[in-house]
């Protein structure tokens, strides 16, 4: 028997009648594989058992199925934790910049208040009902947190007006957008 990998949401567990499925691969002449959408595996079975038939292929096919499936929960697949992990290369190159009075201090919290944001993107999509919720509300404080000190980092002049206006147009707005969004969608859910 073979573990696949992925394991289906309670959603689409719901949207499957039986969990075990006939491929179209043979393993030999008494034998097919099956796959068991409610857990991933993959193994051989004896042909007079009776399964629900879906057009699922060999092995290797059900490894694509497998892949499908764990990208849909992966987490850089996830356009927030895409935009917020862009965001934070690019203030590594505009704090290195910074003078060296607010370099070491300044610079290093506001690299760790957005590296905070996006540790708490991954921990909020992997939480569930409330839990997710109040993790979705201290991503959403934190960010304000790290938006506050950039404005500061603008104010003091650390950082361009060109440099925030692309900052805020590019990233702030839309990371902010996202995370307004998920809120929403969090307390509708409750």
């Amino acid at each position: 028997m073979e573990k696949i990998g992925f394991f289906l949401t309670d959603k689409w567990k719901r949207k499957i009648v039986a969990n075990n499925y006939w491929s179209s691969s043979e393993n030999s002449s008494t034998n097919a594989y099956k796959l068991n959408f409610n857990n991933g595996n993959v193994n051989n079975n004896n042909k007079s058992n009776s399964n629900y038939v879906r057009c699922v292929r060999g092995k290797s096919i059900l490894r694509a199925i497998a892949a499908k499936f764990n990208s849909m929960t992966d987490f850089q697949q996830l356009p927030l934790y895409l935009k917020l992990f862009q965001l934070v290369k690019i203030l590594y190159k505009l704090t290195r910049s910074f003078p060296r009075e607010y370099k070491y201090i300044f610079g290093k919290e506001i690299l760790n208040l957005a590296w905070e944001c996006l540790d708490m993107v991954l921990e909020a999509n992997a939480s569930v009902g409330r839990e997710k919720n109040i993790k979705i509300a201290a991503l959403s404080v934190c960010f304000d947190k790290f938006k506050i000190r950039l404005r500061m980092a603008q104010e003091l002049k650390l950082i361009s007006e060109k440099q925030f206006c692309h900052l805020q147009s590019y990233y702030l707005k839309e990371i902010g957008e996202m995370i307004g969004g998920w809120l929403k969608w969090g307390k509708q859910q409750t």
